[in-house]
């Protein structure tokens, strides 16, 4: 596994470490469109950024159950109507699409300054379904490149990603050697939290 495919995949980790408190604290209020109670695997944020250039931002995000967002939100979010409709409250014209930035900009096609007075919208979908993934999966090892860590001498197996993202909730974090300690800590035998070995905080 390459350092760059490590650092995807521990990001991932995090996301799914924090996904379920962010999605905790709407969860009651429900639904954007049906008002239905959400849950991890079923809620999807819709985060919407508009840029007016030479004028402010605004930024809004909504959650949906994954059953609205299916049926009324991704067919907006995939014609580009959401965008177009963020350009015609705002009253301005919509700026070219945001650059891919594996292929964009292109000369001559997207430049890479906002014409004065257009707006810029961007959508950023966050999908439960694909953040928390299967059940089966929470008990999956942390995506490392070694089943084992040598610390002290001694080999200690990577955790699950179920007690990772455990400790990321509980504030507490088992060290390499089995103490407990804060997440950004280390016990008193020097060893370091898993949270700070794996090279998340």
């Amino acid at each position: 596994m390459s350092e760059v495919q490590f650092m995807a995949d521990l990001e991932s980790v995090i996301l799914r470490g924090a996904w379920p408190g962010m999605v905790g604290m709407v969860a009651l209020d429900g639904c954007k469109k049906c008002s239905s109670i959400l849950d991890c695997r079923r809620a999807v944020e819709v985060s919407l950024s508009a840029h007016v250039q030479g004028g402010r931002d605004v930024r809004a995000s909504d959650m949906f159950c994954d059953e609205c967002f299916d049926k009324h939100i991704l067919p907006l979010v995939e014609s580009g109507e959401i965008r177009a409709s963020v350009s015609r409250n705002l009253g301005h014209p919509l700026w070219a699409p945001p650059p891919d930035p594996d292929t964009l900009p292109l000369p001559g096609i997207l430049s890479e300054e906002q014409p004065k007075g257009s707006v810029r919208v961007t959508v950023e979908v966050t999908d439960g379904r694909e953040v928390m993934g299967p059940e089966e999966e929470d008990s999956e090892p942390v995506p490392y490149p070694k089943e084992y860590v040598t610390w002290g001498g001694e080999e200690f197996p990577v955790p699950s990603m179920g007690e990772l993202e455990r400790w990321v909730f509980d504030g507490d974090c088992e060290a390499l050697d089995g103490c407990i300690v804060e997440g950004d800590g280390h016990c008193c035998h020097g060893a370091p939290s898993w949270l700070i070995q794996l090279g998340m905080i």
